[in-house]
């Protein structure tokens, strides 16, 4: 499914996103094959937790709109860490919407709407331990 928009549209980016827990799935590195490009990384990311509430028109309420929901964000850095296997509590750095587009079936009067979204970095949780595993390393 696609993220519901809706908290993105009442709230900004920015605010819905920091009422949200996001964890990294997957770091992808995509390197630049012209001169016009930059190396960056795509990052599978899922919402581990979702404190945003919808209020419809007839005043009923939707909590955690988008519980559950992944979504790629690009990376606009150079380099990463290693990522082996999830990591909860990351938080987007300068996140912003690249384009909004909607997407329909054929003969569909419905149409799906999503977004593209690129930031800065991703800062990753403080460990303590020296044993780091599933954390990724730098």
């Amino acid at each position: 499914m696609a993220l519901n928009m809706a908290p993105f549209a009442n709230n900004g980016l920015k605010a819905t996103l920091s009422n949200m827990e996001l964890a990294v799935l997957k770091l992808r590195k995509v390197v630049a094959t012209t001169a016009a490009e930059s190396n960056h990384y795509n990052a599978t990311i899922a919402v581990i937790a979702d404190h945003n509430v919808i209020t419809k028109s007839n005043g009923d309420q939707t909590l955690d709109p988008n519980l559950g929901e992944t979504f790629v964000v690009r990376i606009n850095k150079e380099n990463l860490p290693d990522v082996h296997g999830i990591i909860p509590n990351i938080r987007l750095v300068n996140p912003v919407i690249h384009t909004i587009y909607a997407t329909s079936s054929e003969n569909s009067i419905f149409a799906t709407i999503n977004c593209s979204i690129i930031a800065q970095e991703i800062e990753f949780p403080q460990t303590t331990s020296s044993n780091n595993k599933g954390q990724g390393s730098r």
